[in-house]
């Protein structure tokens, strides 16, 4: 049985990486695998104490146990680029092989590591067996870096009981019917939440309509102060949303707007729309553009406002498209983004050749 470590943020996070393994872990676990997991941070999240507390815990850890894989799951960012460095010289030093899964992408420091860094790279993140990412595009950069393994392109998943715990049958819509559109993220001003509201704002004035706005992040309270001084009564602000009441958002809306133009790699959000059976309007961005099928799943739209209205207009004026893009996402979601299946792509990396 091959002993694994698995190196990831605290599972008590908000973010999309977290997320991901929570949906992932109970479905490996389940798999013939000596499995241990090793969360970064803390539950109140990755300050700096923890910076240098986890370095210290990783060391412990290969002292006392030998492993026959690592995989790691950073984003490709500044501190986590230095973060996992450490890591993996770590397990360089205990002769672990180690697979990587990227989750984010920020093209700035891609450009610094191609002008100035592959030399680095090459000696700590190109020793990895194996690399994945979320999205095509990011398959060049790391070959121009001078990767010769094996780079697959995975997607991120959804956990297989929020698809089963919703209906797609008792979201049909008829003329009458309000329309509930959702956006559902971190709150950052470039995630486009801005951008989606007063995108709606014209709609309500032709069709009924609701926007519902789940997440926390830094742009909350500016987001939040534009929606009180203009008294947008359509917009239902949630905070964050988790477990049982992020199912009930999905349950009960037809349409996820997302325009984002932050440097995603594979937004969840994305996946849960798809398979909870929402029609979609959203950008290409980061891995989007690789799982989304325009037109069958909704639209592919621009940050730019009047695009955005224009695309979640042609879909709120036409109930009986929309209920067939909704039996259509929802089946396609539950083949090829459940954590189930997910779970036995990344088992089967596990157990393969090229990871030793």
């Amino acid at each position: 049985m091959k002993k694994v470590l698995l190196i990831i943020p605290h599972r008590s996070g908000k973010g999309g990486v977290a997320s991901y393994w929570n949906g992932l872990i109970p479905h490996l676990e389940e798999k013939e695998l000596d499995l241990t997991i090793f969360e970064m941070g803390g539950q109140t999240g990755g300050g700096i104490l923890h910076y240098f507390t986890d370095q210290f815990k990783l060391w412990k850890l290969l002292i006392s146990e030998n492993f026959d894989l690592a995989h790691l799951n950073p984003s490709l960012d500044v501190r986590s680029f230095i973060r996992e460095l450490l890591f993996i010289a770590a397990l360089r030093i205990r002769v672990v092989p180690f697979m990587i899964t990227f989750h984010g992408w920020e093209v700035p420091l891609a450009t610094k590591i191609q002008n100035h860094f592959k030399w680095l790279v090459r000696i700590t993140y190109l020793k990895a067996r194996l690399i994945n990412v979320l999205s095509t595009q990011f398959v060049e950069p790391i070959k121009e870096w001078g990767y010769q393994g094996v780079i697959q392109v995975h997607t991120t998943c959804v956990d297989t009981n929020l698809v089963q715990s919703v209906s797609v049958r008792a979201k049909i819509l008829t003329p009458d019917s309000r329309i509930r559109l959702l956006y559902i993220s971190r709150i950052v001003k470039s995630k486009g939440v801005l951008e989606a509201i007063k995108a709606v704002e014209p709609l309500v004035s032709k069709y009924n309509v609701e926007l519902t706005i789940a997440g926390d992040g830094p742009f909350y309270d500016e987001m939040e102060q534009y929606v009180t001084s203009n008294k947008l009564s359509f917009v239902r602000l949630m905070g964050y949303v988790t477990g049982e009441q992020k199912m009930q958002l999905f349950a009960t809306h037809h349409l996820l707007c997302f325009p984002t133009y932050y440097p995603e790699g594979l937004p969840v959000s994305i996946l849960e729309g798809i398979s909870t059976g929402c029609v979609l309007v959203c950008t290409a961005v980061g891995g989007i553009s690789d799982v989304f099928l325009d037109g069958k799943m909704g639209s592919i739209c621009t940050p730019d406002i009047e695009d955005i209205f224009n695309k979640l207009e042609h879909w709120v004026k036409d109930v009986n498209a929309m209920n067939r893009v909704m039996d259509f996402n929802y089946e396609y979601g539950k083949n090829h983004f459940g954590s189930d299946v997910i779970a036995s792509s990344i088992y089967k990396q596990y157990t393969s050749d090229l990871c030793g």
